[in-house]
């Protein structure tokens, strides 16, 4: 009887899950107030498209400001509403639908501010009661931000725009880290509900502890769905060095005369600058001045180190030692020929930077030019 019981239960269980995963139809009818005649209305997934969904198009033809999307769904898929104004700007919104029939309506002028309600979707309506307030302020937060950035620019040039620009990135860092922080704590709350994941995926810029803390605190029904599996691969195939790891003891080639040279020869300060970047990188060189005026402030001292490793190939190597030379960077610059070392570090965007003590551990991450001179002020 035991094994007929059992066999009855694996029974249920796997039609439960073949339940789960069966595709359910939707039907998406939207209204956008505002909206001209021939504009078109995007409809962009948060994950790549894969075996959860598929949709019979990406984008509609707006008339009569009226649009309609159609497809099918494993489960609730968040996804953005994105519209094209004739001037060339762009309004978006972030939503989520699932099967059934779904409809909304909107001012096409306020589908920024995220007051968009989908009729049929009662997990977009979860979404309003617990997280669009927080969602939106950080909205309105980047607004600003980015208003402040344009301002900025016509402001100043040269070394005070650098520097000015300098202040604008660890500002938006603290920005994003605090909203990072909000989705965590809101994951860690709603360990059964795919909005987290999503959430998470619309504000992926690398690999992030407390995204990876909070996946693992999710129900293991969760954790074997695919926008789960999807947000997971994508976060540990980014994850670089965390803080308190020792940073790899690379054999790289020393540019002033192409000799091979070890990276661990320069720990011989209290902090150690690791700072990656090639030649045709603007923001890579834009950083040189400030880096200049930090190393020959603590040249004669023991406290800093600052080592550059340029990512460059053979034919473009000559374009980094004339930077170099142009720029007086009278530092240490070594050479990772094609980046084959910063790969293994999974480093995506440039300039990336690691600070590490005088044991090679990395004690700070993409650190600006402008903090790092605070930081080393304190000593």
């Amino acid at each position: 009887m035991q094994i007929i019981k059992l066999s009855i239960f694996s029974f249920f269980i796997s039609v439960n899950v073949m339940g789960q995963n069966a595709m359910q139809s939707f039907e998406l009818s939207g209204y956008a107030k505002g909206a001209k005649d021939g504009s078109i209305m995007y409809l962009e997934p948060l994950i790549e498209k894969n075996k959860y969904y598929n949709l019979d198009s990406y984008s509609d033809t707006i008339y009569n400001e009226r649009f309609k999307f159609k497809g099918k769904l494993k489960g609730p898929l968040g996804v953005k509403f994105t519209y094209r104004f004739e001037n060339e700007g762009m309004t978006s919104a972030m939503v989520f639908i699932e099967g059934g029939k779904l409809s909304t309506k909107f001012l096409i002028d306020t589908l920024r501010n995220n007051v968009v309600a989908i009729n049929g979707s009662a997990t977009h309506l979860k979404f309003q009661k617990t997280f669009v307030n927080v969602f939106s302020k950080y909205k309105i937060l980047n607004d600003l931000w980015a208003a402040q950035m344009n301002e900025k620019y016509d402001a100043y040039e040269g070394e005070k725009l650098d520097s000015a620009l300098s202040e604008m990135r660890i500002q938006d860092r603290l920005i994003q880290n605090n909203y990072h922080n909000e989705i965590s704590s809101y994951a860690s709350k709603n360990t059964n509900s795919l909005i987290p994941i999503f959430l998470m995926v619309e504000n992926f810029y690398g690999y992030s502890d407390s995204f990876i803390k909070s996946l693992k605190k999710y129900t293991s029904n969760l954790k074997f769905s695919q926008p789960y599996t999807y947000l997971y691969k994508k976060m540990m195939d980014s994850k670089s060095l965390s803080i308190g790891e020792s940073f790899p003891k690379f054999k790289l080639i020393k540019v002033e005369n192409n000799r091979a040279d070890s990276l661990s020869t320069y720990y011989t300060k209290k902090f150690i600058l690791i700072d990656f970047w090639f030649a045709k990188c603007g923001a890579c060189i834009r950083q040189f001045p400030a880096f200049r005026s930090i190393t020959n402030s603590y040249k004669n001292t023991n406290l800093f180190n600052l080592v550059s490793i340029t990512i460059d190939d053979d034919e473009e190597i000559k374009n980094s030692i004339s930077i170099i030379e142009r720029e007086q960077a009278s530092w240490i610059h070594l050479w990772d020929k094609g980046g084959k070392n910063a790969l293994g570090l999974n480093i995506s965007s440039y300039p990336t930077n690691f600070l590490l003590d005088s044991n090679g551990k990395v004690i700070a991450k993409d650190i600006e030019p402008l903090e790092l001179s605070r930081f080393l002020r304190k000593y």
